[in-house]
């Protein structure tokens, strides 16, 4: 059974004490089905064809993922949390040791943000020419790169939310 919550409350707001100032909570208090899984700026892509490798800018993202729980609290957060994801430029000197930056030859590479929450402060990128081999961890996919046609396509969650085209409004009164 799930239980019932309030966030953010505390004596400021009126509540006797103060709920959890964790990770948790904030992720959870953030979490917005049309508010996660984009790239927000940057991450662009810079494939070096003649090395198989590739490169990109530094950026800001949201993931957003089904659950996390509250260390102290021991609460779980099934209906989705959303991380901010800040993540550097990468290259081949830059590069951590979770990043996987090879590309394959003659393929499509799918190209994936993804962040290790076993270590704090940890995004990656991850390149795979498997079409669905997606990562483990929380993960959107921000790109292709097709080594054959040298072509790099980076439209794979690039806008966040709803557009004002997409807005529809009823029952609108004019005073």
């Amino acid at each position: 059974m799930v239980e019932d919550s309030v966030f953010p409350e505390d004596t400021g707001t009126g509540a006797p004490y103060g709920d959890f100032d964790d990770a948790a909570n904030w992720a959870s208090h953030a979490y917005n089905e049309d508010y996660g899984n984009y790239v927000i700026e940057g991450i662009n892509l810079q494939p070096d064809y003649a090395n198989n490798f590739l490169e990109t800018t530094a950026g800001k993202a949201r993931i957003s993922d089904e659950s996390a729980t509250a260390t102290r609290a021991e609460v779980e957060r099934p209906f989705g949390v959303t991380y901010d994801v800040i993540i550097g430029g990468r290259s081949d000197g830059t590069q951590t040791n979770t990043d996987d930056l090879t590309l394959d030859a003659d393929s499509v590479n799918d190209v994936w943000l993804a962040i290790d929450l076993e270590h704090g402060d940890r995004p990656y990128i991850v390149v795979s020419s498997v079409s669905g081999d997606e990562p483990t961890d929380p993960h959107i996919k921000i790109g292709e790169v097709d080594t054959t046609n040298e072509v790099v396509d980076q439209e794979f969650n690039r806008t966040g939310g709803i557009s004002r085209d997409e807005l529809v409004a009823y029952n609108i009164v004019m005073l």
